[in-house]
């Protein structure tokens, strides 16, 4: 317990870090402001990238964790515990998100839709909120059992990259890197990392 808040440090640092690197600004957009106005790129337009705050603050708790001369099972139970609470959180985060309609998406017919002054479009973070309420609900039910060190952190991270993979398709005219966008990117990172982390623990039980 002594570490944590040495963890949660490093990962606040590096997820902001992440989160800003990784935001969805244009190659072209970001070398000119880089080349004529460096200090703009804290102000440009294309937001941040919550993928790149999430997967760049696991990556910096990680190594602060190992740097406190903690083996692999140690870290991940560290990783566990906060995989398994940190959706309760996260909905917080995306509820303000709902709440400002800054994420439209495609426009839509569904009842799912909400009304933007240029038409009904989705919700972007209106839709994760829902995820993450029902993600929560998840958890409850798997809370009844001991479960392997590595279970929640790879249940999160492969659960949430399938759904941001599906998520995805809803994005209007998202950037795009050699035909994937970040989110894809990061979703298949995470859902990669997932599934490894996964099959981690069920060897170790077999």
């Amino acid at each position: 317990a002594a570490r944590v808040p040495g963890m949660v440090f490093w990962m606040l640092l590096a997820g902001f870090a992440g989160a800003m690197a990784l935001r969805p600004l244009y190659v072209s957009d970001f070398v000119e402001t880089l080349r004529t106005a460096p200090g703009d790129l804290f102000r440009k337009a294309g937001g941040i990238s919550s993928f790149g705050g999430l997967l760049a603050g696991l990556a910096g708790g990680c190594l602060y964790l190992r740097r406190c001369g903690l083996g692999w099972a140690a870290v991940q139970r560290y990783l566990d515990a906060l995989a398994f609470v940190f959706p309760r959180a996260w909905v917080f985060g995306r509820l303000g998100c709902a709440l400002m309609h800054d994420h439209p998406g495609i426009r839509t017919g569904s009842w799912l839709g909400v009304r933007y002054p240029d038409g009904t479009r989705y919700d972007l973070g209106l839709i994760e909120v829902l995820f993450t309420l029902g993600y929560i609900g998840l958890l409850a039910v798997l809370d009844g059992r001991a479960r392997p060190a590595g279970f929640y952190l790879g249940l999160f991270l492969s659960v949430y990259g399938v759904f941001r993979l599906a998520l995805d398709r809803l994005h209007q005219d998202p950037v795009r890197y050699l035909g994937w966008t970040v989110d894809q990117y990061g979703s298949a990172a995470a859902l990669a990392a997932g599934l490894a982390v996964l099959a981690a623990g069920a060897r170790r039980r077999t």
